[in-house]
């Protein structure tokens, strides 16, 4: 299966656990836009509190002036387990919004009253 495959098989099921299934597919877009996010904010979190100072910089470098590919060579040169660690940070970011419903429910409502 193809990562892109993977992704929208990934993001049924976080629908289906929120019970958001019968969202518009432009309001699912919306939320899984958000997600994406989130979730990049804390990848990017977790690699800078690993990475030192130096390597941090590196990489700074890197993703101003490199590759995504040259960027992730070198994260994953420094942290062996970054995909293990991603996916973590996605599932624990799935399970806290699923634990959390009354405010993801919330923002959907918000996004219905727009539509």
């Amino acid at each position: 299966m193809d990562s892109v495959s993977t992704q929208n098989q990934s993001q049924s099921d976080v629908f289906a656990r929120l019970s958001l299934q019968d969202l518009s597919e432009e309001k699912k877009s919306e939320l899984a836009q958000q997600l994406d996010q989130l979730l990049e904010a804390r990848v990017a979190l977790a690699i800078s509190e690993k990475l030192s100072e130096e390597v941090n910089k590196q990489l700074d470098d890197l993703v101003d002036n490199g590759t995504p590919d040259q960027a992730l060579e070198l994260i994953k040169q420094h942290i062996p387990e970054y995909d293990d660690m991603v996916n973590k940070i996605a599932q624990d970011s799935v399970d806290e919004l699923v634990n959390n419903k009354d405010a993801v429910f919330a923002e959907v409502d918000r996004l219905r009253k727009e539509a």
